[in-house]
C-alpha cells in the first residue's frame, strides 16, 4: 500500500470557535482513533491539527494511503477513517484517523452502490455514473419530447432509494419528479399539471420517476 507523510501538532483547544481559527490559518482539525477507550468504554480521540496541503494529497486521491504522522515529533501510521465537508461549499472540515496495528488486521469499507443508500457517507462508488448516464439518455428524449410535442416518463433505478430520480430531474429540468421518499399516489394532480403546463405553451412535460412507484 502506498505511504504518506503528514506532519501536525497536538491541539489544546476545542470546540466550533477554535475550530473556524484554524482553518482560517490553513490548519485542519483532526482525530486520531486507536484501540484506546475512555471510562464510557468509546474509543477515545486524540485531537490535533494538520495543514491542508500536505492533507489534500491524502484526501483528493483515488488512492488509499498509509498515512506516516507526525505529530509534535513523535510518529505514527493510520489510515483515514472519515471526511467531513462543507455542505455547500465541499471545503474539507474536519479528518479522523485511525491508528494502524502491524500486528493486526484491519478492515477498510468502500461504499459501492449506485442508488446512494448506504448511510454515514455522502458519496458512493458507481451513484455519478448512473447520474450521467441517465442524463445522457434524458437529453435525447427532451429533444424528441420538444418536436412532437409529447409527455415523456422516464424510469430510473435506485432500489428504496429516489437520489437518482431526484439528482436527474433537478439537473434535468423535469416537470415532476416522483421518489418513493414523498409520493401521495395522487395521478389526477400530476395530470392536471400537464394540463396546466399546455395552456402557458409548454411544448413538452418530462416525469422523473423512480422504479419501485408503480
Amino acid at each position: 500500500m502506498k505511504e504518506i507523510s503528514v506532519s501536525g501538532k497536538k491541539r489544546t483547544e476545542t470546540g466550533k470557535k477554535a475550530s473556524k481559527l484554524l482553518r482560517k490559518e490553513g490548519l485542519i482539525p483532526c482525530n486520531l482513533y486507536g484501540e484506546a477507550k475512555g471510562e464510557n468504554g468509546l474509543p477515545e480521540a486524540f485531537a490535533f491539527v494538520a495543514p491542508f496541503n500536505e492533507l489534500r494529497k491524502a484526501v483528493y486521491t483515488p488512492h488509499i494511503y498509509v498515512v506516516n504522522l507526525n505529530i509534535d515529533g513523535v510518529e505514527r501510521k493510520a489510515v483515514l477513517k472519515e471526511l467531513q465537508f462543507h455542505p455547500t461549499t465541499d471545503a474539507l472540515l474536519h479528518v479522523d484517523f485511525y491508528e494502524v496495528n502491524e500486528t493486526k488486521p484491519i478492515t477498510i469499507g468502500i461504499p459501492g452502490t449506485i442508488d446512494l443508500d448506504i448511510a454515514c457517507t455522502d458519496y458512493t462508488i458507481g451513484f455519478d455514473t448512473a447520474v450521467n448516464t441517465a442524463m445522457e439518455a434524458i437529453d435525447k428524449v427532451r429533444d424528441t419530447s420538444t418536436s412532437h410535442e409529447r409527455c415523456s416518463i422516464i424510469e430510473v433505478m435506485g432500489r428504496n432509494a429516489g437520489h437518482i430520480a431526484l439528482w436527474c430531474g433537478i439537473a434535468s429540468g423535469a416537470e415532476d419528479i416522483l421518489i418513493p421518499e414523498k409520493y401521495d399516489h395522487n395521478e389526477q394532480k400530476i395530470i392536471e399539471h400537464v394540463f396546466q403546463n399546455r395552456k402557458k405553451g409548454k411544448q413538452h412535460h418530462i416525469y422523473n420517476y423512480h422504479q419501485k412507484i408503480q
